[in-house]
C-alpha cells in the first residue's frame, strides 16, 4: 500500500509543493468512483506500462512505431464536439495534456482501460441504484452480505463489468486495427460529422455520440457557455462564485474567483502575446481588442485540478465577445523512452498544442487554440463555446436510467468510434524522427489485436480495480494528501 501513497505523491509533487489543498481535493474527487480515479492515476498506469508483468510492449509492433505522436491519455470522456468555421459540428480526441512520442499501444490499451473504468462505473451505479431501492422498500440498511461500500466482493473485481470491458476493449481494438489496414490501403480520412456521417465506409455512430452532438448543436446555438459563464449587462463581466453546486463537501464542482491583481495582470499579458504571435504567423481569425475580465477557475477536471486555469472575457475586432481558457501546461509523465526530439518545442503548451494540432481531425476545429509561456510557465489557449461538448458517465448513466440506450450495444457502437477515432489520429501524426506515422505503423491483424487487448484487460482490470480500493483506505489511513508534509 505504501508505494502506491509514494508514487501518487511523487506525481504530484510540484503541485502539492505549491499548495497541498488543491491536491487534497483533487484526490477526494479521485475517491468518488473508478472513472474518477482512472482519470487521476495516467502516471501510474504509465509507470505499469514498463513493467513486464503488467503490460511490457505489444508482440505485434515493430521497432519504429515505438515513437509515433500520442494522444498520451485516450478515454471515453476525453471525446467532444467542436464547430469548425465551415459550420460543421465535429467530434474528436480534445485533450492533449499527456500528448507525447511512445508505442501506439500504449495509446490503445490506455483507451481498453477507459472502457474497464466505464463499466465498473456503470455496475457500480447499477449496484447502488438496487441498494437504494432496497432501503427505500425497507428491505435493509446495509450493504450487501460480503461486498464493501462500493458494491465490491471481497474478492476483487465486479465480474460482469470485466467481463463487459473486455468485450468493449476487443471492439475498439479490432476497430482500431480495421481502420488503420484501410487506411494503409487507402488514407481517406475521418469526418464524424453532426449533419453528415461520414465513415467512409457507412457505419454509424450509435445513440451516444448522437446524444452529444444533439446537446452541442443545442447548447452552441443558444451560446450557453457565455450564458454560464458570464454576467448580462454593459460591459460585460465574469460571474463570480459556484457555477455548478458542489456534489461533494470535499472538492469543488465549477466556481470562478476573484484572481489577484498580479494573477490579472499576468493573464492579459500572456493573451497579448498570444495575439501578437498569431498576428505574426498570419492566423486568419478576427484580433483580440481588449480583455474584458479575468477570473480563476476551481474544480475543473481530474488530473488537471491542481493546475492553475484563469477564463478570460476578451472583445474582438469583428465586435464579438470570445470567451478564453487559460490552462497551465504541464510536464508529461516520463516513460523510458524520449519524449520528443531535442529542440522540436519550447515549452509544455506548445507541444500540447502541436501534437493536438497534428493529431485532430482538422487544425481548424478551434481558430482561438494556442498557447503563451510566461517565464517557466506556458498556458494552453483555447476558446469555450457552447458547440463543446464532452461526453461525460454520468451523462451515459443517465440515458441508461431513462432507458434511452441499450448497454451493451450502444457501449459497442461507443468502442468502434473510439478505435476509429484513435486510428485516424495515430495516422495523421509523425514519427520523433519526423517521418509520417502511418508510413511505419505495423499492419496489425485485428483479431490479433483484440486479442490481445482483451488478454491486457483481464490481466491489469483487477490490478486496477485493487489500486482503487487500496486508494480509498490510504486517504482514510494516509490523510487526504496521502502523507505529505512540507520539507
Amino acid at each position: 500500500m505504501a508505494w502506491l501513497a509514494s508514487t501518487l505523491v511523487e506525481d504530484n509533487l510540484d503541485l502539492l509543493a505549491r499548495d497541498p489543498q488543491p491536491v487534497a481535493e483533487k484526490f477526494a474527487k479521485m475517491s468518488t468512483g473508478p472513472y474518477a480515479f482512472f482519470r487521476g492515476s495516467l502516471g501510474q498506469f504509465v509507470r505499469d506500462s514498463a513493467s513486464p508483468r503488467f503490460m511490457g510492449a505489444s508482440a505485434l509492433g515493430g521497432s519504429r512505431d515505438t515513437r509515433i505522436m500520442l494522444v498520451g491519455d485516450p478515454h471515453p470522456e476525453n471525446i467532444g464536439t467542436f464547430r469548425r468555421p465551415d459550420g460543421l459540428v465535429v467530434i474528436d480526441f480534445n485533450d492533449f495534456d499527456a500528448a507525447r512520442f511512445g508505442p501506439w499501444s500504449l495509446d490503445v490499451r490506455r483507451m481498453a482501460l477507459g472502457f474497464v473504468a466505464l463499466s465498473l462505473e456503470l455496475e457500480l451505479e447499477l449496484k447502488l441504484e438496487a441498494q437504494r431501492a432496497d432501503a427505500d422498500a425497507g428491505e435493509g440498511e446495509g450493504e450487501g452480505e460480503g461486498e464493501g461500500e462500493f458494491g465490491f466482493s471481497d474478492t476483487g473485481i465486479i465480474r460482469p463489468s470485466l467481463q463487459n470491458a473486455g468485450r468493449l476493449a476487443e471492439v475498439m481494438a479490432r476497430t482500431y486495427a480495421q481502420e488503420l489496414r484501410s487506411l494503409q490501403f487507402n488514407p481517406t480520412w475521418l469526418t464524424i460529422a453532426h449533419e453528415e456521417v461520414l465513415f467512409g465506409r457507412g457505419s454509424g455512430v450509435g445513440k451516444i455520440v448522437e446524444d452529444l452532438f444533439r446537446r452541442a448543436q443545442r447548447d452552441g446555438f443558444q451560446r450557453a457557455e457565455q450564458h454560464t459563464y458570464v454576467e448580462e449587462g454593459t460591459p460585460p463581466r465574469l460571474q463570480r462564485g459556484e457555477i455548478e453546486p458542489r456534489a461533494d463537501v470535499r472538492f469543488r464542482e465549477d466556481e470562478l474567483i476573484e484572481p489577484t491583481p498580479a494573477e490579472s495582470r499576468s493573464v492579459r499579458q500572456l493573451i497579448e502575446a498570444y495575439s501578437h504571435r498569431n498576428a505574426k504567423r498570419n492566423v486568419e481569425r478576427p484580433t483580440i481588442d481588449a480583455v474584458a475580465d479575468v477570473a480563476r477557475q476551481l474544480g475543473q477536471g481530474v488530473s488537471s485540478y491542481p493546475i492553475l486555469r484563469y477564463l478570460a472575457l476578451a472583445t474582438t475586432s469583428d465586435d464579438e465577445v470570445v470567451l478564453l481558457e487559460l490552462k497551465e501546461a504541464r510536464d508529461p509523465f516520463v516513460l523510458n523512452l524520449p519524449l520528443f526530439p531535442a529542440h522540436a518545442f519550447n515549452n509544455n503548451a506548445e507541444r500540447i498544442i502541436q501534437i493536438e494540432k497534428a493529431l485532430q481531425i482538422s487544425d481548424e476545429n478551434d481558430l482561438w487554440l494556442g498557447e503563451s509561456s510566461a517565464g517557466p510557465s506556458s498556458f494552453r489557449i483555447r476558446s469555450l463555446t457552447g458547440f463543446q461538448k464532452t461526453l461525460r458517465v454520468r451523462r451515459i448513466q443517465n440515458l441508461l436510467a431513462e432507458g434511452t440506450i441499450d448497454q451493451q450495444l450502444d457501449l459497442a457502437d461507443l468502442a468502434r468510434t473510439s478505435g476509429r477515432l484513435l486510428a485516424h489520429a495515430h495516422a495523421r501524426g509523425s514519427t520523433i524522427d519526423g517521418d509520417r506515422s502511418l508510413g511505419v505503423l505495423p499492419p496489425v491483424s485485428p483479431d490479433a489485436l483484440a486479442h490481445e487487448t482483451a488478454a491486457f484487460v483481464n490481466d491489469y482490470g483487477p490490478r486496477f480495480e485493487n489500486d482503487f480500493r487500496l486508494f480509498r483506505s490510504l486517504l482514510n489511513d494516509a490523510g487526504p494528501t496521502l502523507g505529505y508534509h512540507p520539507r
